[in-house]
């Protein structure tokens, strides 16, 4: 029996809300207030994409949670993951506190090896997905360096693609494709010319916070160049096949950012996460029950 014939069934004494849903992006929010009438909720969290140096930055962890209890009124403590330009990790991002509910952030590139993505964890976990790995960059002699794609945000059904790499004596790499609805990683970018300033890998695929469709599908990795052209960033597993741009900048919702073939670059960003919340989250759920906004 739906919760909403229970507690009229009881007298009426709890009022309910009309089915809604709440979106949260801004990084500096720390808290949400429960509404009114609201005692179940389904949550997702998308982490923020990793930041770059010559190396791809890994991309942000998908996580939700189903049918989740609340008390109308009370205070839930909140985190979205803010992306970022330089080789470090992307924020994660949480509903009630990083135990219940948490999709890590990226990690940045320029470690010793390939920069990881986010995970999915805590108490109230339905199940979540891995960002795809951030893609490596080596030196290719009088050339100088190529640069990495960023990893792709996972999605609701699998995981994301990783960046595409080089290796010594071989172009670039296009990214790989994300499992099922998983964002693509970004293409890798050919070597500087002549020791100049370099190109960029293209970004990684970022996720969208309304679920599965019929159109969703494995985000296709995105491209790598000809001769000194840029990578392509990866598609976004939630309906487009591919962004087909030449930018670095992680796809939103999650995506890791691009290398540069020179190193950081300030101007160069990760995706930031997000949340969204709807209720009744006993008659809502993700990846697909009642998920539009109502």
């Amino acid at each position: 029996m739906p919760i909403q014939q229970m507690l009229l069934g009881a007298g009426g004494a709890l009022p309910l809300a009309d089915p809604g849903q709440a979106v949260i992006t801004n990084t500096s929010t720390t808290s949400w207030t429960v509404p009114d009438g609201v005692y179940t909720v389904s949550v997702v969290c998308i982490g923020a994409g990793g930041g770059q140096a010559a190396w791809g930055g890994g991309g942000g962890a998908l996580a939700y949670g189903n049918n989740i209890s609340v008390t109308p009124g009370t205070s839930i403590s909140v985190q979205v993951g803010a992306g970022t330009s330089s080789m470090y990790a992307g924020g994660s991002t949480y509903f009630n506190g990083s135990s219940v509910l948490q999709a890590g952030g990226g990690v940045g590139g320029g470690s010793n090896t390939a920069p990881y993505g986010g995970s999915a964890t805590g108490s109230a976990l339905t199940a979540g997905y891995s960002g795809g790995e951030g893609g490596q960059a080596v030196g290719c002699g009088f050339y100088g360096s190529g640069a990495g794609g960023g990893g792709g945000a996972g999605g609701y059904t699998g995981a994301g693609g990783g960046g595409g790499g080089r290796v010594t004596g071989s172009a670039p790499k296009a990214g790989d494709a994300g499992t099922n609805d998983g964002a693509g990683g970004g293409g890798s970018a050919w070597c500087s010319l002549w020791g100049g300033t370099g190109k960029t890998g293209g970004g990684g695929g970022g996720s969208g916070l309304l679920g599965t469709s019929s159109s969703s599908t494995a985000g296709s990795g995105g491209t790598h160049p000809g001769n000194y052209g840029n990578g392509k960033r990866g598609g976004d597993g939630q309906g487009n096949a591919n962004y087909d741009t030449d930018t670095p900048t992680g796809g939103s919702y999650g995506g890791g950012a691009g290398g540069k073939a020179s190193g950081n670059d300030s101007s160069i960003v990760s995706a930031q996460g997000a949340i969204r919340i709807m209720w009744p989250g006993n008659e809502r759920s993700y990846p697909n029950t009642r998920v539009p906004d109502e």
